[in-house]
């Protein structure tokens, strides 16, 4: 199944949140996120975050993600066109500068 893989950096604000917003441009395809993944400049560390992910403001996963771990997302939801994926995860050090990586799985959907 064809996927295009994508980076994201940030910094965390006062709060220690990350927030990153990603338009992916797929036509008439149902999407599943594969090897999401967060880092830190300083590397891994021993901690949790609170993750959040939506498309297109459709909530497809609330949980927590440990630095460094590769999460599978599997989304039930199919969009077509142009997909806004948002992404929050928080517990940083506030000013952190925050990095990771992933990729969009495709998978045809019918409408």
């Amino acid at each position: 199944m064809p996927s295009l893989p994508f980076s994201f950096d940030g910094i965390a604000d006062r709060d220690g949140v990350v927030h990153v917003t990603r338009n992916v441009p797929v036509g008439p395809l149902r999407i599943k996120i594969t090897k999401f993944e967060l880092r830190t400049n300083a590397g891994c560390n021993n901690r949790i975050h609170d993750l959040r992910v939506l498309v297109n403001n459709d909530e497809i996963f609330n949980g927590e993600m440990h630095d460094c771990a590769d999460l599978l997302i599997n989304s039930n939801h199919a969009w077509r066109g142009t997909l806004r994926l948002y992404f929050t995860a928080d517990r940083f050090t506030p000013g952190e500068q925050v990095a990771g990586h992933g990729a969009v799985e495709f998978h045809p959907a019918l409408f």
